[in-house]
């Protein structure tokens, strides 16, 4: 049962606000074309993304109840509406898979139109080398460890815990 999709695939995902069930040991992965999440999306398990196309997060990402780990790979990664992502110890991973891309996109490939972006994860933050994070006002991000490509905004600020001594602050 596949539809427009192909076998196993959803062509769109469209959904509210969305609880990822199990435990912080499971792993929930969703196959599309393209995913709007309007709403929260709220742990306790680790929420795997594969999108042809467009992921949007319209709302925060395990504010109230953190999910286990955010793995997403997509043509675009857009988290306008959520300023907020928290994250477990399986890490927040946004097009993170180096094999996918071999050379850099003329435009961001993972941002957000809001004011504002935190990420937080007691396991790894990681984009691709070739991945480009836009964020018109501040980006912070607070992880274990922080591996990303190319990031752009007003006020960046990366705090990790490996290397704590390590915080990386830009002003542009």
């Amino acid at each position: 049962m596949g539809g427009a999709g192909g076998p196993g695939r959803l062509a769109r995902l469209e959904t509210t606000d969305v609880v990822v069930a199990g435990t912080a040991a499971d792993t929930r992965t969703f196959t599309v074309g393209s995913a709007e999440f309007g709403g929260r999306v709220e742990g306790p398990a680790a929420m795997r993304v594969r999108a042809s196309e467009n992921v949007h997060f319209g709302a925060n990402v395990g504010t109230g109840n953190r999910v286990a780990g955010l793995d997403v790979e997509a043509a675009e990664i857009d988290f306008t509406g959520a300023g907020r992502v928290f994250a477990g110890d399986k890490g927040v991973l946004l097009n993170a898979d180096d094999a996918l891309r071999t050379e850099a996109p003329a435009v961001a490939t993972i941002g957000t139109k809001s004011a504002r972006l935190a990420i937080q994860t007691s396991g790894a933050f990681e984009t691709g080398r070739y991945e480009k994070v836009s964020v018109p006002g501040e980006l912070t991000i607070r992880a274990s460890n922080a591996s990303f490509g190319d990031l752009a905004a007003t006020s960046i600020i990366v705090a990790s815990q490996v290397m704590p001594w390590a915080l990386l602050t830009v002003i542009a």
